[in-house]
C-alpha cells in the first residue's frame, strides 16, 4: 500500500486492514479504527447483581 494512503489511514507495518465492498465502491479502514468507531455503539448492560 502506498505510503500516502498508509499515512491517511494512520496504519503501519503489521496493522490489519478491513476492505468493505458495497455498491461498487471499496472502503478501507484499519481494524483499530473500526473498533474505535464501534465503541459505545452497543447498549450497555444493566447491572443485575443485587
Amino acid at each position: 500500500m502506498p505510503k500516502a494512503i498508509r499515512e491517511v489511514l494512520s496504519v503501519g507495518e503489521g496493522d490489519t486492514l478491513l476492505f468493505v465492498v458495497e455498491n461498487g465502491t471499496v472502503q478501507v479502514t484499519s481494524r483499530a479504527q473500526m473498533i474505535q468507531a464501534l465503541q459505545g455503539s452497543t447498549p450497555e448492560e444493566e447491572d443485575t447483581d443485587e
